[in-house]
């Protein structure tokens, strides 16, 4: 359930000079290095994850085609939806974050909330895999304005090492990061949680941030979605390698607060 992107030459034909130009057809509604001159790979020798530098606008045209994710089950498109949502939250509390990231993370926050929860108002008649198609387009633009945070960039390393879905990972470390967060960061997770309709307009914000992870806990029982990592079949020593792993990438400099491989350890063992 990962996105495995098709690419294809510009006008069918290959450049004499240079990178060859492609185009992207994300299969799901979350690519979080699409626009980004950076993708991750997994060295074979290691199972570490790496991100690999690429030429800037390789990649010519992004296409959403909603109706590639039918073949997802409803489980996958929920933990994606998750996902998606944590990739829009942690673009708006990085270190690198602007205003041009957060109004797109705003506005897929709220394309969001319509896909998971409905439209407040009968106006709204987009369906479902168009709003998420919309919203994570929205989100993946604002990580390559900004960047990645902890649970993406974990769910990364994890995915490297052993090859557990990252949505998941992500979906289960998510209440974990909103948590931590929430010390230094309220005002901007409690107008998220707002966006989101996760709390009243009025709610102060403490109501709303315990009202934004509530949110997202209740998403993950509805769906039956695992909550803990060790529901992952993973062991706190195989963890501790992913901190390790974690620690040495350069999405560390981005993070809303500075932190070490032992501090992205006490997040694992929060979640596990």
């Amino acid at each position: 359930n990962e996105a495995h992107d098709v690419y294809t030459y510009v006008d069918g034909a290959l450049p004499t000079t240079g990178a060859i130009p492609l185009i992207c057809v994300p299969t799901t509604m979350r690519d979080a290095s699409l626009f980004t001159d950076r993708t991750p790979i997994v060295d074979s020798r290691s199972s570490q994850v790496k991100l690999l530098k690429i030429q800037n606008g390789l990649c010519k045209l992004a296409l959403f085609d909603p109706n590639l994710s039918v073949t997802l089950t409803e489980n996958q498109i929920s933990s994606m939806s998750i996902e998606t949502l944590c990739l829009a939250i942690e673009a708006y509390l990085s270190q690198k974050a602007s205003f041009f990231s957060d109004m797109l993370v705003e506005k897929s926050v709220q394309l969001l909330s319509y896909a998971m929860d409905g439209s407040p108002t009968l106006t709204v008649v987009t369906p479902q895999e168009i709003l998420l198609s919309q919203g994570g387009c929205m989100a993946s633009l604002a990580i390559a304005s900004s960047s990645l945070g902890v649970a993406s960039m974990l769910s990364l390393c994890i995915n490297a090492r052993y090859n557990i879905s990252r949505s998941l990972t992500t979906a289960i470390l998510f209440p974990y990061i909103i948590e931590d967060a929430a010390k230094f960061r309220t005002d901007r997770l409690a107008k998220i949680s707002r966006i989101l309709r996760a709390c009243p307009e009025e709610a102060e914000d403490p109501a709303a941030v315990s009202a934004l992870i509530e949110y997202v806990r209740q998403h993950l029982a509805k769906a039956n979605l695992p909550t803990r990592l060790k529901e992952l079949s993973v062991t706190m020593e195989q963890l501790a390698m992913v901190a390790e792993d974690a620690g040495h990438l350069e999405i560390m400099n981005a993070l809303p607060r500075s932190m070490t491989a032992d501090d992205l350890f006490d997040l694992l063992k929060q979640a596990f």
